[in-house]
């Protein structure tokens, strides 16, 4: 049965399993199993925000906007039949993903999403700047002001 368990996670010798233990413990508090990997990339007249969320179906991600925050939510749904399975070995977790994102500048009417292989694929699409009106003044002369006022 031990074979079904990872190359290199087998814990045969008892004495390795009780030395390395504490270390595992520690390292899985200082790990953040549920953090979520994103790049952001400048693509010049928009950004393209990708977040990787492996096992995620799109039914279970939730994308808000307030003001200017943009507020990325998933999680991972587990069976309700886990508890009643005899694992031997198991690794995958639940996993819950909330990060939130500042979008000032971005066109929030124009944002669009897909999931594409795991990887959460967000277009954000920088606001135009306002076109700025160039207009003339005429300079007037003391005598041409009096001459329109009469």
């Amino acid at each position: 049965m031990f074979d079904l368990v990872p190359f290199g996670r087998q814990e045969r010798n008892l004495w390795n399993r009780v030395m390395q233990e504490p270390f595992r413990m520690m390292n899985s508090f200082w790990t953040d199993s549920s953090s979520m990997c994103t790049d952001i990339e400048d693509r010049g007249d928009h950004f393209l925000l990708q977040a990787e969320m492996p096992g995620i179906a799109k039914e279970d991600i939730r994308i808000d906007i307030e003001g200017d925050r943009l507020r990325l939510q998933a999680e991972s749904k587990q069976e309700k039949d886990d508890e009643q399975r005899n694992y031997v070995y198991r690794e995958r977790r639940y996993y819950r993903y909330d990060r939130s994102y500042n979008i000032r500048g971005i066109d929030q009417d124009g944002i669009h999403a897909k999931l594409v292989n795991g990887v959460l694929e967000l277009t954000l699409p920088k606001q135009k700047e306002p076109e700025t009106k160039t207009r003339s003044i005429a300079v007037q002369t003391e005598d041409e002001g009096e001459s329109a006022d009469a």
